[in-house]
């Protein structure tokens, strides 16, 4: 089984024989690429694991680029290929406004979340996107938070500053800055992590449970995880685990996995 997650920044490549994680790649994620272009990049990774881009029988994908779906479904023509939507068979009841509107990526996580971690828990994805999603005590997604992403704050924060030109991506040392490039470090990054901190344990007071699980994944994890205070686990493959759980019930029938 291959696994796919196509978000706006970065697209997430996972491939498994039975339950085993045989690699895993993240690849630049870019509007516009054709077919022969996608094949081009995968088939050399795949080489380094001893696999074909053909031997790929089942394939499970999300995305929330809508433009690739087609990019990236033609790969694998003739072959099992499944997109995840709210359709899809969860572990979960998604309880929102508006199911269709819950982003492949966010319902991958939760299943990943729901079935490794337990109910009730928060799930923070830190990507073009820093997403909070929310699973109830009785198994429900009930929404959450979406807000801007570290670096699309800071590249809309360059933008519009005419006297800063680059936002460093690494922690600053403390929150006072004191020079330009320490200050909005601090500005950006410390205080990101910040925002999440905060946003999380407001969550946590709206939900009124007795133990909220918070789980933490996506491409700008690594560089913020150590400035939280309120994440229990970092996990940077739960949307390929997800991917996976969901493809082993469409493909195999399973009803639980681990």
């Amino acid at each position: 089984m291959i696994a796919i997650d196509i978000g706006n920044t970065e697209t997430i490549v996972g491939l498994y024989e039975q339950e085993e994680l045989l690699g895993h790649w993240r690849l630049q994620t870019r509007v516009g690429m054709t077919t022969d272009e996608v094949r081009a990049i995968l088939t050399p990774l795949m080489a380094t694991v001893g696999k074909d881009l053909h031997e790929c029988r089942q394939v499970i994908m999300a995305t929330v680029v809508p433009d690739l779906k087609q990019v990236w479904g033609n790969l694998f023509r003739n072959r099992a290929v499944q997109f995840v939507d709210s359709h899809s068979p969860l572990s979960f009841t998604i309880a929102v406004d508006n199911p269709t509107e819950v982003g492949a990526d966010r319902l991958v996580n939760a299943e990943a979340t729901y079935q490794l971690y337990g109910k009730p828990a928060i799930i923070v994805d830190a990507g073009t996107a820093t997403t909070f999603c929310v699973l109830s005590e009785n198994g429900a997604y009930i929404g959450g938070a979406i807000a801007p992403g570290l670096s699309t704050a800071a590249s809309a924060l360059v933008d519009r500053a005419a006297l800063l030109s680059h936002v460093d991506l690494r922690p600053a040392e403390g929150f006072i800055g004191s020079n330009s490039s320490s200050a909005l470090r601090s500005g950006v990054i410390n205080a990101h992590a910040v925002m999440i901190d905060a946003v999380i344990a407001r969550l946590q007071q709206e939900m009124a449970a007795s133990k909220v699980r918070v789980v933490a994944t996506g491409g700008l994890m690594p560089l913020l995880r150590p400035l939280l205070e309120k994440v229990d686990h970092h996990d940077e493959l739960l949307t390929l685990r997800g991917l996976r759980l969901i493809g082993n019930r469409l493909f195999n029938g399973d009803n639980h996995d681990s």
